[in-house]
């Protein structure tokens, strides 16, 4: 159901919204808000996690910490050691073979980088019978994207 007049999910009557949508803009104004992102300590992603430094210059951590940023602390060896190569994934999968794999981190075969997989995740590679991703998402998201620009290049 669509509604209308609504401010941050409270809906209004056409009267109260025309009173209040003015004097919000004002305040932001003011304070500098209006026109701006999100400030970053509201992210629900850490630093890491984002693509600001894909649109954006990328800074040190303790730069972005500075900033506002959630920045996730470093992984502990531990856990790199316990991580099981994306490599050793064999191209059939079977549910032999995603057992367990939802708590374990993976390492990327091409950067190195660690990632997880989710529950539903290794459900849906199962029922669809597909190989489990061997790269970190962020590599397949640029190469997605690279093929995307060189397809849209010709």
């Amino acid at each position: 159901m669509q509604k209308s007049y609504c401010v941050l999910n409270k809906q209004y009557s056409r009267a109260e919204y025309m009173k209040i949508v003015p004097r919000i803009i004002a305040q932001m104004q003011n304070t500098g808000e209006c026109g701006r992102f999100f400030p970053p300590q509201f992210s629900s992603q850490t630093y890491q996690e984002s693509m600001v430094h894909e649109f954006l210059e990328e800074i040190p951590l303790d730069v972005a910490r500075r900033r506002g940023y959630w920045v996730a602390p470093e992984e502990p060896e531990k856990i790199i050691v316990g991580a099981i190569p994306a490599s050793s994934f064999l191209d059939a999968v079977d549910s032999a073979a995603v057992t367990g794999l939802a708590s374990k981190s993976i390492i990327c075969e091409r950067s190195g980088g660690l990632y997880k997989f989710k529950k539903p995740e290794l459900e849906f590679y199962l029922h669809n019978a597909l190989p489990l991703p061997r790269r970190h998402w962020n590599e397949r998201l640029q190469e997605f994207v690279g093929e995307r620009e060189l397809i849209e290049g010709l």
